[in-house]
């Protein structure tokens, strides 16, 4: 139980960057948006760790499916659902940055609610698996 516990607590603390990192894209502007050299570089190399953290986070939910399928079968619900928020954000991340004006706003509330999604999804599933442990 100590792997799962540690696994989630990793995803989280990468959800946390993630969400950072986003915030600094959100606040200096999509590349495209950007007219000055300098900030133009900086967000692309926020939006190239974006896009590898984003991925990082796929694996890390894959592993702690398969984890907790091991471990703690009755909490698989939990990991899939804290894996399916993963999706769903980076879903919305693809959008946000494929779709233009409003449907660009819309898409990056759907990643928006896949992060909170993802958040209470492995909260709970650290809890549950905390108490499994205990």
């Amino acid at each position: 139980m100590a792997s799962l516990t540690q696994r989630i607590r990793q995803q989280f603390a990468t959800l946390i960057v993630q969400f950072l990192l986003g915030m600094s894209v959100n606040l200096i502007g999509l590349p495209d948006e950007v007219d000055s050299k300098t900030l133009k570089l900086i967000d692309q190399f926020a939006v190239g760790l974006h896009v590898l953290i984003a991925i990082g986070l796929i694996v890390t939910a894959i592993g702690i499916n398969r984890v907790t399928s091991k471990q703690a079968p009755g909490l698989r619900k939990l990991a899939g659902g804290g894996g399916g928020g993963v999706g769903v954000a980076i879903l919305g991340g693809i959008g946000t940055f494929a779709l233009h004006g409003g449907w660009s706003n819309v898409a990056s509330f759907v990643m928006a609610v896949g992060f909170i999604g993802a958040i209470l999804a492995y909260g709970q599933l650290y809890v549950r698996a905390q108490a499994i442990r205990a």
